[in-house]
């Protein structure tokens, strides 16, 4: 039993030690380019044996794979002209966008619109897919957020931004104004993304 102990300890032997880096190129068509910093990579662990028997050697490939988030908006900012009070809705903002995991979207700060004197506007706002329109309890009056779950096809999600002013007939002749932010926040992101550059976040250690 001693005698094939020691056997053993000299044909089999796994060294680990920390990761190293690996360069990592880019390939297209089979033929590989030059180096790219899109994708990192680290050899770990070693293998060293002295005997004669036949060996087979166990590899493992592991890959944390990013969120990453392709986006179209339309534009930006809206200019209203109205001569009369009521209640006026508007489509014309488009927003398109596919990723490789839950996105959640939130429309922050979207208030009335107010002038000078401090008079308001009241302003709602819906996002609702492409070819519908909003319906009543489609309309948000506050700050609000909803998540897109994950398209497994990967194909564009594709939405309309509606605005959304009811003017009455005590508001003033003057120049109205707000401001408001949609944020896009991937759910599923790598804790190894810093998630304000996307890029790799140097602070978080490599693997070991």
């Amino acid at each position: 039993m001693k005698t094939l102990f020691v056997v053993l300890l000299l044909c089999v032997a796994s060294i680990a030690f920390a990761g190293q880096p690996s360069i990592v190129y880019e390939v297209r068509d089979g033929q590989v380019l030059g180096p790219t910093d899109l994708a990192k990579a680290w050899k770990m662990d070693g293998w060293e044996s002295y005997c004669n028997a036949d060996q087979c050697v166990t590899f493992t490939v592991n890959a944390s794979l990013a969120q990453w988030l392709e986006l179209y908006i339309s534009h930006t900012r809206w200019e209203w002209r109205i001569l009369k009070p009521g209640d006026y809705a508007t489509d014309s903002i488009a927003i398109a966008f596919r990723s490789n995991g839950n996105v959640t979207v939130c429309l922050y700060g979207f208030g009335p619109l107010v002038n000078v004197d401090g008079d308001e506007i009241p302003v709602a706002t819906a996002l609702v897919y492409d070819s519908l329109p909003p319906g009543p309890g489609d309309w948000h009056w506050d700050d609000w957020c909803y998540t897109f779950q994950e398209d497994e096809s990967h194909d564009t999600i594709a939405v309309k931004f509606w605005i959304r002013l009811i003017v009455v007939p005590c508001d003033s002749a003057c120049e109205y104004t707000d401001t408001g932010t949609v944020c896009f926040t991937l759910d599923e992101q790598k804790p190894w993304v810093d998630r304000e550059t996307g890029e790799y976040d140097e602070d978080y250690p490599p693997p070991g």
